[in-house]
């Protein structure tokens, strides 16, 4: 989608500097809790730390993109639902749910969007993709935190202190080209699987996500966040799921990747 609407409708839109602190933000907060465990405090900073992973040009992004966003009929894709976020942002954020799950669904996903950008997708949006999901462990738990929810919390923990363990582990993908190994796809699940938790287990297939883990409670929480921020951009009050958002799309049919595969390289 041409990003010319966003502004036009009065849609939140975030520099890779602004979604490079926003990151910042999430370690911080987590790190008051003194939950956080130091090793991912450092793998994280040095993933923010790291100008490379950030050289990126904001797109138009759902914000809220998952496998229950999806409307399936068949082998084809029929419809998204759930625009509450939409947004010029990091593209990255479209992505993070399905770089961690399992099968060739993440690569075959990877390939088909990049094949789409035209060259236009950044060679760091898978990195900056799977440190978006490991961020969302830490929103997890300081969502237990606000809502002084223990269940929420010993959830979280429990996944943290199990993604350290892995992060010592030899694996195929590194956050930043001098930090620790990131998690493979395989590992995500096999973390996720030995995790001592009393519910359930996971049918395959499925994401970095926990059975206790509500994602439409946590974004709850989060649109309620983003209301609540006096730094928020004027002109970007929390969004009603529902609501219809009045969009000019008559100039989509002008839209053209950029030319020769350019992007922003000074972000």
């Amino acid at each position: 989608m041409p990003p010319g609407f966003i502004g036009d409708a009065g849609l939140p839109r975030r520099t890779a500097a602004e979604v490079r602190e926003s990151a910042v933000a999430v370690i911080d907060r987590a790190a008051d809790t003194n939950r956080l465990p130091a090793a991912l405090v450092r793998r994280w900073e040095e993933a923010t730390d790291d100008d490379t992973l950030w050289r990126f040009a904001p797109t138009v992004v759902n914000g809220q993109l998952g496998a229950e966003s999806l409307l399936v009929e068949g082998d084809h894709v029929t419809g998204i639902v759930g625009w509450a976020a939409l947004a010029q942002d990091d593209p990255a954020r479209d992505l993070h749910w399905i770089l961690t799950s399992t099968g060739a669904a993440a690569e075959e996903a990877l390939a088909a969007y990049v094949s789409a950008r035209s060259g236009g997708a950044d060679a760091e949006l898978a990195r900056r993709a799977l440190l978006h999901a490991e961020l969302e462990l830490a929103r997890w738990l300081l969502h237990g935190i606000d809502t002084r929810d223990d269940a929420v919390i010993d959830d979280a923990v429990g996944l943290l202190d199990g993604l350290v363990a892995s992060v010592h582990e030899q694996s195929s993908e590194p956050l930043t080209s001098d930090t620790g190994p990131i998690l493979a796809v395989a590992e995500v699940e096999r973390l996720l699987d030995e995790t001592p938790r009393d519910v359930v287990a996971r049918d395959a297939g499925s994401t970095m996500l926990t059975d206790s883990y509500d994602v439409e409670e946590l974004r709850r929480h989060l649109d309620a966040d983003r209301a609540d921020d006096v730094d928020a951009p004027t002109g970007s009050p929390p969004m009603d799921a529902t609501a219809p958002i009045p969009l000019d799309l008559s100039d989509w049919g002008d839209a053209s990747p950029p030319a020769n595969g350019a992007r922003d390289r000074t972000a």
